[in-house]
This record gives structure tokens, C-alpha cells and sequence, in this order.
């Protein structure tokens, strides 16, 4: 007995088929778009700033005072659950009420040196690491400005 299996088969109507590339594209258009918003809104805002937009932010008094000593702008306000850091040795500390997603911004000679959060991360030990040897390092000679994200752990949206 010899039965065929296909001769129970009923072919598939066309549009059965068009309908399910229809579904498919349709749910691509949606979810594709989506997901390319959703990554782009991840993004930190400091990754768009450079050295120049952050200067043209800093009123001309405080790029005067930062040619005779280097000058620490504090944003004391931006991570609120931050532990403080103490500024390196030698540069002026100043609280600012400027709207700029950093906690530390540090001018030396008219230029950007630094602008970041206070506290770089866990180090060893899960003790925190401060940025004061960081920024140190970076006022002992002329480079390129350095410029990091500062997510702050406490602020959730």
C-alpha cells in the first residue's frame, strides 16, 4: 500500500505568500528605525563637544585667569551623589554654574586641559580614582585637550 503523502497536500494560495513578505517588511520598516533611535539616544552628550564649543562657554575672566595659574571650574551640581575630589596642587579651584555635562573643567594658558567627571571609576579594590593624578599629569606639558564622558550612576531616567 503505497499512499502518497502529496496527494493530501493543497497548494498555497499567492497571496498567502505575498501577505507573509508584506508582514516581514512592514514589521523590518518598524523595528529597523526603531532600533537606530533607540542606540542614538543612548549616545552621550559629550561625545559632540570639542575643545572649541567648551571654550566659547567659559566667560572671558576665567580664560584670563587661567594664563597665570591653571583654573579648576566645578560643576557641584552635576552628579550630586559624586564623593568630592580634592583639585591638584597648584590650580585654582572655582564652584561654576555653567550648563556643561562635566563635572571638572580645567584651563591652563587659555586652552582646554581637561573636562570630565572627578571621579574616573572604581580603581582596585572598588575604592573610587580620583581624576587629580590624571589632570596633573596632563598640566605638565602642552597636548591635546582630554574630553570624557561623565555619566553620573545616581541620576536615572
Amino acid at each position: 500500500m503505497s499512499a502518497s503523502v502529496d496527494s493530501n497536500l493543497t497548494p498555497v494560495p499567492r497571496w498567502s505568500a505575498l501577505a507573509g513578505v508584506l508582514l516581514l517588511a512592514a514589521w523590518l520598516g518598524w523595528t529597523v528605525p526603531a532600533l537606530w533611535l533607540q542606540e542614538r539616544g543612548n549616545a552621550t552628550a559629550t561625545h559632540d563637544w570639542n575643545p572649541a564649543q567648551l571654550l566659547a562657554q567659559i566667560p572671558p575672566a576665567v580664560l584670563a585667569a587661567s594664563a597665570d595659574r591653571p583654573v579648576l571650574l566645578r560643576q557641584p551640581a552635576h552628579c550630586p551623589c559624586a564623593p568630592a575630589s580634592a583639585a591638584p596642587h597648584g590650580v585654582a579651584a572655582r564652584n561654576s554654574r555653567l550648563a556643561l555635562p562635566f563635572d571638572w573643567l580645567v584651563l591652563h594658558d587659555r586652552r582646554l586641559v581637561y573636562a570630565g567627571p572627578a571621579v574616573l571609576g572604581p580603581g582596585c579594590g572598588s575604592t573610587s580614582l580620583a581624576a587629580t593624578a590624571l589632570v596633573t599629569q596632563l598640566l605638565r606639558g602642552p597636548q591635546a585637550p582630554v574630553i570624557l564622558p561623565t555619566p553620573c550612576p545616581c541620576l536615572k531616567e
